[in-house]
């Protein structure tokens, strides 16, 4: 049996069996995000310690990790929790400025997960479930990556229980240094990264700037409503 059909169907079973029987919620991110990030080492080329050491650090006595998304249930009941069940207010300056239905999240989900997995080689965009601690605590996601001209975009949600304990900044700056590091290995051409935010989300707007990224242009209108422009060059000016 192929390695990699091997790996998706543990990858199936094992959310079969959290959704069916009580496991701990640690248990499933943890498995989840060692079996995930084996997938997505297979699809860079790269080796698997490597690249699960570039999606985890610590911060003081805390500590982050990015879990790649697949099509689990577990996986897209998460996504669901973001986009769907936040407080309105809390959404107002992130994603599309509301919650979306349920039915709007599974299709935006499905989007994200065939961008990420249905590509031959490189990913043509990637999506990860943060970790706090070991609990998801929102999502990060970047892309388009393999369009010649476009930058990529980077975009990040927290759910608010897990405001002020620097998970947008930690991811924000994992995802930029694992995007480094993929533009040195020559698995991406990227001059630039973009990220858009809404111009009264200010900390947003810190995290941003905290990271490195240069507001390019004030109020630009996007299809998610009012947002500032800002970049960050990937290789030395």
């Amino acid at each position: 049996m192929p390695r990699k059909l091997f790996v998706f169907l543990i990858l199936i079973a094992f959310d079969f069996l959290s959704n069916t029987v009580f496991v701990d919620e640690l248990l499933v991110f943890q498995q989840m995000r060692l079996i995930n990030t084996c997938l997505l080492a297979e699809k860079l080329s790269m080796n698997p310690i490597a690249v699960s050491c570039l999606l985890f650090t610590f911060n003081g006595p805390n500590e982050y990790a990015l879990v790649p998304i697949a099509e689990t249930k577990t996986c897209r009941e998460f996504w669901r929790t973001i986009f769907s069940g936040a407080n309105p207010l809390y959404m107002t300056f992130y994603a599309n400025g509301g919650n979306k239905t349920k039915i709007e999240a599974d299709i935006n989900f499905k989007k994200r997960v065939s961008r990420m997995w249905n590509s031959k080689g490189p990913p043509d965009a990637m999506t990860f479930i943060s970790l706090y601690n070991g609990l998801p605590s929102g999502e990060i996601s970047i892309g388009p990556l393999r369009i010649f001209g476009i930058y990529p975009e980077v975009g990040f949600i927290t759910m608010e229980k897990f405001s002020h304990k620097g998970v947008a900044s930690t991811n924000l700056k994992l995802m930029v240094n694992f995007i480094r590091t993929l533009v040195e290995k020559n698995v991406y051409t990227i001059t630039h990264l973009q990220a858009t935010c809404h111009p009264h989300n200010t900390p947003s707007s810190k995290t941003l700037k905290r990271s490195g990224f240069q507001l390019i242009k004030n109020y630009s209108f996007t299809n998610h409503g009012l947002r500032d422009l800002y970049e960050m060059p990937m290789v030395p000016q």
